[in-house]
């Protein structure tokens, strides 16, 4: 690199480190405002604390975009953009340069989304007592029949709130089983008040209930606590590699049974991808209509874009959940397009 790459790189490194500083402030007392009065000022700033892998995660995109455009506008303000492009430095080669510290940042966002920003995610939810995991949870087991818990701990040795349905080869109910709540020993689940109810149709196809208490350990359907977890956690409170795993096991299982998972995985992975396609598109619209525009009106434009982009993404994402579709097309579309919008732009400016 020369000096001037150097320069150009640490001004917007710096500026980007400024940003990320900010919004972690902003969160910060966000959490402060919204939760102190009722857990604690000190619980809800420890509770933020824990976070600061998630909220880096989240807003690498942002924070690479906001540094970019602040620094571009630094160097114009000082007329150094103007001397760049004098001594031969063409928009696309500025781009670069200024993308550097972006793609370190989402070098470390992609890094952090392996173990630590699930770790703060569930750290997070498990403070309080409260359950890892959101109630009414229901799920297929592999024989084909369901099971319902309503609470779940952050280690997964205690529930609340357990139901399972039997169903038959016509898809009708035949038994249900519940109990209140249950703990993990040695020997397997506690269920203690379990209680199962058969339902015996009649030729004439009225049903009837029976009704008998089992043991607390009769319960076989539910998997140890360490499977239990992997199931109940939402996709990105599990460490990467697992919720890429527990992704195939799905779709191995069922059809598009994994969509969730992967979607959440090809989010983390392609953070540099999201990150280069944001900061390139609103760099291409920075070096355009130089003196049509004001400047600080293009770079608060650019973010606005960026942001734009980001809710489309999310968007896109979620309709490839609903809709069948491939996660990650769902994730890759919108930065490619907007990739391509933004190299055809600078390379117009060249």
């Amino acid at each position: 690199m020369s000096p001037a790459d150097r320069y150009v790189a640490w001004v917007v490194g710096r500026l980007s480190l400024l940003v990320l500083l900010g919004l972690l402030l902003l969160s910060a007392t966000w959490r402060l405002v919204e939760e102190g009065p009722q857990i604690g000022w000190l619980v809800a700033l420890l509770l933020e604390f824990l976070l600061l892998p998630a909220t880096f995660h989240e807003y690498t995109p942002l924070i690479a975009l906001c540094g970019v455009m602040l620094g571009l506008a630094a160097l114009a303000q000082h007329n150094e953009l103007i001397a760049l492009r004098a001594s031969g430095y063409s928009p696309l080669r500025i781009t670069a340069v200024a993308l550097l510290p972006g793609l370190l940042l989402s070098a470390v966002a992609v890094a952090l989304s392996f173990e630590a920003v699930p770790w703060s995610l569930r750290q997070d939810a498990a403070t309080g007592g409260a359950a890892p995991v959101a109630k009414s949870q229901l799920w297929r087991t592999a024989d084909g029949h369901y099971l319902h818990i309503g609470a779940l701990s952050a280690d997964a040795r205690q529930l609340r709130g357990f139901t399972f349905y039997q169903i038959g080869a016509d898809h009708r109910l035949q038994t249900l089983r519940q109990a209140e709540r249950g703990h993990w020993t040695e020997d397997g689940w506690q269920l203690p008040g379990l209680r199962e109810q058969q339902v015996v149709r009649a030729v004439d196809g009225e049903a009837q209930l029976r009704e008998r208490m089992l043991s607390s350990s009769e319960e076989t359907s539910l998997p140890a606590p360490h499977s239990l977890l992997v199931a109940a956690l939402p996709p990105a409170q599990m460490p990467l590699l697992v919720r890429w795993r527990e992704a195939q096991a799905l779709n191995r299982r069922f059809s598009q049974g994994g969509a969730r998972h992967w979607l959440s995985c090809w989010r983390s992975l392609l953070t540099p991808l999201t990150t280069v396609a944001w900061v390139v598109l609103v760099a291409g619209l920075l070096f355009g209509a130089q003196r049509q525009i004001n400047l600080a009106l293009r770079a608060g434009g650019g973010i606005l874009i960026g942001i734009l982009c980001g809710y489309v993404q999310t968007l896109t994402g979620t309709a490839s959940v609903a809709l069948g579709f491939s996660p990650l097309i769902g994730v890759v579309a919108v930065p490619s397009l907007c990739l391509a919008a933004g190299l055809w732009l600078l390379g117009r400016r060249v």
